[in-house]
């Protein structure tokens, strides 16, 4: 198969493309195919080859998301692993209750966790943000459910 999907996503954009060519006067050539969009059957060629591209595209894509489905019914999550658990949340909120300490050493003390991670989920003030509530209340479930 052919890489005219890097031209475009889909084949009616190959063709629009390969037309906005044509106005101008360039001609489309494939140095590794026998096709030339001059030619009646080169242009023909290039709507086949498009129209197989985003065929098998779309099936690639179908294929990845049964398999995110399957996956997630044997119990696994996508993503990258949380750095904050709520474990740490509740040590950054009572860290955080202390004036004397600093963003800098509280992040250090919870596992090296970067300022951004730890404002995320809590206000300056200590205070749980939204992210940190439904952290909670994800680790409330997940407890419950072992």
């Amino acid at each position: 198969m052919l890489d005219f999907d890097r031209l475009g996503r889909l084949a009616g954009e190959l063709i629009t493309l390969i037309d906005q060519l044509a106005t101008r006067g360039v001609a489309f050539r494939a140095l590794n195919a026998p096709m030339d969009t001059t030619t009646p059957t080169g242009r023909a060629f290039l709507q086949v080859q498009a129209a197989f591209s985003e065929m098998e595209r779309n099936i690639i894509r179908q294929r990845v998301n049964e398999g995110l489905v399957a996956a997630r019914a044997r119990g696994r999550k996508g993503g990258r692993p949380r750095i904050m658990t709520a474990d740490k949340l509740r040590s950054a909120k009572h860290l955080m209750a202390d004036s004397t300490r600093s963003i800098p050493e509280i992040c250090k003390e919870l596992g090296e966790i970067r300022p951004s991670t730890l404002y995320h989920y809590l206000h300056a003030d200590g205070s749980v943000k939204s992210a940190g509530h439904d952290l909670l209340e994800n680790a409330g479930k997940d407890e419950s459910s072992t």
